[in-house]
């Protein structure tokens, strides 16, 4: 059993100045996929409320992008940290997926330098939420409870990887890659049983996937946090006015 504050201790006392750790499996620029959006906006949306520092893989080779977009999360949160990203699908990892218990999604973002700039953090400072990004990050779970004061950890579940994976075994034509997938698959799906047991709580996409996560574990704390459209960002200010006559 591990030491870190329950949920509902932390987030009791929203006035305490809460501390954030945000760490997703990849910087949040550009806004080019659905998990970055995500990301972006629970990220920003967080610092409204709390200290956050932001911590993700770069895909730059001196982790230092810079655009607007990352401007625009410095500015909202206290720390945005980038580590460089190892290639992902190389031989040796397909080889290891293949072979060990470790399936290869996680591999992918099992890294030593990740896991020296994440001890490194919670050295440097006592964080009270960790809120990981998809479970293949929940791997970095003995890290995360090695800290001086362990952090509640969250994780917010984008996608049921095991169901993912599922389906692309059942719709490739590739017989190696249909094996290869489905025994992912397996080895996913233990390390989501894990996962909902070890944690502190859960958020889901949609209440389809809540419901999955508590068959996997009822007595899970697991919440709802669907994705949703930035109506400001997309806003027409003649379609507001032609809205705004009607009434």
């Amino acid at each position: 059993m591990h030491n870190a504050p329950r949920p509902a201790e932390i987030f009791r006392q929203p006035e305490s100045g809460l501390r954030v750790l945000y760490f997703a499996p990849r910087e949040c620029w550009p806004l080019d996929t659905g998990a970055k959006l995500r990301n972006f906006h629970l990220a920003r949306e967080l610092a409204r409320n709390a200290r956050v520092t932001y911590l993700g893989f770069s895909d730059d080779p001196g982790g230092a992008v810079s655009s607007s977009l990352r401007s625009d999360m410095e500015s909202a949160c206290e720390r945005v940290v980038t580590v460089p990203r190892e290639r992902g699908y190389t031989l040796n990892k397909i080889v290891k997926g293949a072979i060990g218990r470790t399936p290869l999604p996680v591999l992918n973002y099992m890294t030593k330098a990740m896991r020296k700039q994440l001890a490194r953090l919670l050295d440097e400072q006592d964080f009270d939420v960790v809120q990981v990004e998809t479970v293949p990050l929940s791997a970095y779970l003995p890290v995360l409870r090695a800290a001086r004061r362990p952090p509640v950890v969250v994780c917010d579940w984008h996608n049921i990887d095991s169901e993912v994976m599922w389906r692309y075994g059942d719709h490739t034509n590739s017989a190696a890659r249909r094996a290869y997938a489905r025994m992912t698959a397996r080895r996913l799906e233990d390390l989501e049983r894990w996962a909902m047991r070890e944690l502190d709580a859960h958020i889901a996409v949609s209440n389809r996937d809540r419901a999955r996560l508590l068959d996997l574990e009822p007595d899970a704390r697991v919440i709802t946090i669907e994705n949703g459209v930035d109506v400001e960002y997309y806003a027409d200010e003649q379609i507001e006015q032609a809205s705004a006559a009607r009434l």
